[in-house]
């Protein structure tokens, strides 16, 4: 809230459609994730996890860019970041164990 300037009554969760689709955009980038595992042909934890921190990294530096040029503060960037550098992380190691 400090980063955005909003107040708790100012900020909102969305509704239902938003966690569905917040859902679907999750599966679809671990269904990614294992497809480049797949294709890779490693099947490892540890493969599982530095190909999850290369997406992670990827998609950290690609959300950079909008934070430039939105003017957003650098706490809420390394917030929104580390959201995806964990979720990556975790979803290779956990494609890394199942292949």
């Amino acid at each position: 809230m400090k980063y955005r300037g909003l107040s708790k009554n100012e900020m909102s969760g969305g509704g239902a459609i938003t966690y569905m689709l917040t859902a679907l955009t999750a599966l679809g980038g671990s269904f990614i994730l294992a497809l480049l595992l797949t294709l890779a042909d490693e099947s490892t934890m540890i493969a599982g996890l530095v190909v999850g921190l290369l997406i992670g990294i990827s998609v950290s530096l690609k959300i950079g860019m909008n934070y430039l040029f939105e003017g957003h503060k650098l706490g809420l960037y390394f917030i929104t970041i580390g959201y995806h550098l964990v979720s990556y992380a975790i979803a290779g190691l956990i494609i890394g164990c199942m292949q």
